[in-house]
């Protein structure tokens, strides 16, 4: 590489010639923060004029790029880099039998090529969603998620990152997207998130509504169409023309008007050849454009084509030129704001149009999808259409919250509901998931001392890539924030947190003793966010009856009949507080998809709760809370007859604590462990779960010191993945899966 290249200001243009169009300055000699709109989900394109402004503002800066889409980034960490435990080589290593080698491909660091602790940049397929993380240790930066920090950068240590081909040699260039090895299949499968269930509503640029049979153009359709091919940039920039016309087109087609699609298809490659030039990506860039003035469209409109088309109606029926000047003029401007003066069971149950009238009647167009429609059950049988809970774990591998679900937690005041809400997103942020936490009842001092007592650091609290914090008052719908909304459905988040769940209905105009008013609140809101595939998660208070606390949530009963994950009740069993240990128990009230009922104590004879978990809170170390999510203290089931079981967790214990010290260790030092861990264990148990261990090839054994057995670690023994254990958790598996959907349709029955 060329040794006179310092800063940001010589290298940007260097990295836009070489193809990577997102490049962006940081502060000298640090990795963070990227200005604003370079990163994310909301990044916009980085135009030659704004790269200019930053060369000038900080020419001496460190350089970050994004990645486009296709190309996926494996970042390996070691186990002392930024403060983790585990070491990203030592993960990659234990895929490799059954995904095969990672493949050599450029890649860039800042510590020399010796050590596999780098950037790894891949070729994959564009379009895919991608996990956070491939194991402990190794993070995925992919397209409108993270960044790297490239040459000619300074590393905090004082190193200067460099690139390397990928026969291990300084490189004397920078790569292009093209030059870069392309991921084998195994990895992609492995490190992509499956497909979701189409529900209904299609991310593309062509409207999915009613099939039209007569795809020729309406004259309305035809005449706003030749108006655009004529004036282009008629809104000042084709763009913004594009966008409008494109929203004008779509409510045209909720009217009835026909040709809409073939609009559509025409208006698209014309618009995608006039941009290109401009554009520093070429004509993906310009097809990237196109698909995000389409997905805006569909967004925030019912996209349904309508059941008559105006203009082949009577005259005195028909749609008029003043009409068509409004659907132009109001096209962009989004869903009407409601009005909040009105009663909030007036707008939750609208009044019905009067239909006395026959010709009204058989005039009448949809104004919203059916939802009495068959279901393409294909759809969703295509991978795990039921999948088990996978957030908040405990430490025996059972997790206690559903992704693409509402899950609730509600509970008296002071009873821990929000600290767990938060010890939930510090843990998938530790994990560089990403959460966004919609607070009604705090503030941000608040949220983020407690999440820097959680161990988050200041660097994942402020990455708006990775933590999304939100502090709103009022209705998400009206035209003010109905696009903040919108946003996140679209960031594709792990976690989504709604912190105050009376508040929020309160700002909505919601009563929570109307049903209609709760059931608002889901359709148009919750459940939304569980469809784009974030576990949400719902803080809520308990109603006041106190025999009938531990089932409900303040409010009607719908609440707990709309939960669509797990509900629970949270209780402090040992006061929280600082400079104390405290204990808070979660007891489940709802399992909709039934996965954690036989993971949990038995059912309460009185209130029917079902103890899931105990979690310790100790905060006596005053600028740490530590947190342990334990398992029910009595798992078994009352008047089953005692049987032989294996020692399990004493077999999880030990397995990890091999793991994390490493070497050969005496059975003296194991006993030991588990004594300073307040795990008191008979050494007859150890014995025999270090002999169970071994014969399972999760050990090593050999004779040390004194003809004593020492052990050594081979491979980690879960709990969750044994089927002797009491906590066992069954998945299935795509081989399963496939060859269930395989079976024949015309095998007859056996009863």
């Amino acid at each position: 590489m060329d040794s006179t290249i310092h800063g940001y200001a010589q290298a940007a243009p260097l990295y836009r010639a070489a193809g990577w169009a997102q490049a962006f300055p940081l502060p000298e000699g640090r990795k963070q923060p990227p200005p604003k709109g370079a990163t994310g989900g909301s990044q916009q394109p980085i135009t030659d004029q704004q790269m200019a402004a930053w060369a000038a503002s900080n020419p001496d800066g460190n350089t970050g790029i994004s990645m486009p889409d296709g190309i996926l980034v494996i970042d390996i960490d070691s186990a002392d880099g930024h403060n983790r435990k585990a070491d990203g080589w030592e993960g990659i290593q234990q895929l490799v039998p059954d995904l095969g080698e990672l493949p050599a491909t450029w890649t860039s660091t800042a510590h020399g090529p010796e050590h596999p602790y780098a950037h790894r940049f891949y070729q994959v397929p564009t379009g895919l969603k991608w996990k956070g993380g491939a194991v402990e240790g190794v993070d995925l930066l992919r397209h409108a998620h993270r960044y790297a920090v490239v040459w000619p950068s300074i590393h905090p240590t004082g190193e200067q990152y460099r690139w390397y081909t990928p026969d291990g040699t300084e490189a004397d260039h920078i790569p292009t997207p093209g030059e870069l090895t392309a991921l084998p299949d195994s990895w992609v499968a492995f490190l992509r998130q499956p497909d979701r269930p189409d529900r209904g509503r299609q991310l593309t640029p062509m409207p999915n509504g009613t099939p039209v049979t007569d795809d020729s153009m309406c004259p309305a359709v035809r005449g706003f169409l030749d108006k655009i091919l004529r004036e282009p940039a008629a809104k000042g920039s084709r763009h913004d023309t594009m966008t409008e016309a494109v929203w004008a087109l779509i409510r045209f087609m909720e009217e009835g008007h026909r040709g809409v699609q073939e609009a559509l298809s025409i208006l698209h490659p014309i618009f995608v050849q006039s941009i290109t030039p401009d554009r520093p990506g070429g004509q993906a860039e310009a097809e990237r454009e196109w698909a995000a003035i389409g997905r805006g469209a569909l967004n925030k409109n019912t996209c349904i084509q309508g059941a008559i088309d105006p203009c082949t109606q009577p005259p005195d029926d028909a749609i008029t030129p003043q009409e068509i000047q409004e659907i132009e003029e109001t096209a962009t401007t989004g869903p009407k704001e409601v009005n909040t003066n009105m009663e909030p069971d007036r707008w939750a149950n609208p009044p019905q149009q009067p239909t006395s009238e026959p010709t009204q009647a058989r005039t009448m167009k949809p104004a919203v999808p059916s939802t009495w429609g068959r279901v393409n059950l294909a759809d969703w049988a295509d991978g795990n259409p039921n999948p088990a809970p996978s957030l908040l774990t405990r430490t025996d591998g059972i997790s206690l919250l559903y992704r693409g679900r509402v899950n609730d937690l509600h509970g008296e005041p002071e009873s821990g509901k929000s600290l767990l809400a938060q010890i939930a997103t510090a843990d998938l942020l530790a994990k560089h998931g990403r959460v966004a936490y919609i607070d009604l009842e705090d503030g941000p001092g608040g949220m983020i001392q407690r999440l820097r007592l959680l161990g988050v650091t200041d660097s994942i609290i402020t990455d708006p890539d990775l933590f999304d914090y939100r502090n709103p008052t009022g209705r998400p719908d009206t035209q003010n924030n109905i696009a903040d909304f919108t946003d996140l459905l679209d960031a594709a988040y792990d976690l989504i947190v709604f912190d105050g769940i009376n508040n929020l209905m309160a700002g909505c105009g919601l009563d929570q003793d109307k049903a209609g008013d709760i059931a608002w609140l889901y359709q148009h809101l919750l459940n939304p966010c569980a469809d784009s595939g974030a576990a949400v998660l719902t803080v809520d208070h308990v109603v006041k009856a106190k025999d009938a606390q531990g089932r409900f949530a303040a409010g009607s009963i719908q609440k707990l009949a709309q939960i669509s994950g797990a509900s629970y009740f949270v209780t402090p069993t040992k006061t929280i507080g600082r400079g104390i240990k405290g204990e808070i128990t979660l007891r489940l009230a709802k399992d909709r998809n039934g996965y954690l009922s036989e993971h949990c104590a038995p059912a309460n004879r009185n209130d029917r709760l079902r103890e899931a978990a105990r979690i310790e809170v100790d905060s006596t170390d005053r600028i740490r809370i530590r947190v342990t999510i334990g398992k029910p203290t009595m798992l078994p089931v009352a008047g089953e007859e005692p049987r032989k079981t294996k020692p399990t967790w004493v077999m999880e214990r030990i397995s990890r604590m091999l793991k994390t010290e490493g070497g050969w260790n005496s059975v003296n030092k194991i006993d030991k462990w588990l004594r300073e861990d307040g795990k008191g264990v008979r050494h007859s148990t150890v014995m025999e779960a270090l002999d169970l261990l071994l014969e399972g090839n999760f050990v090593r054994r050999q004779t040390g010191a004194k003809r004593a057995n020492e052990y050594r670690y081979e491979r980690l023994y879960s709990e969750m993945d044994d089927p002797e254990s009491d906590n066992y958790q069954y998945r299935i598996t795509d081989e399963e899966l496939n060859d269930f959907l395989d079976q024949g349709d015309d095998d007859e029955p056996e009863f």
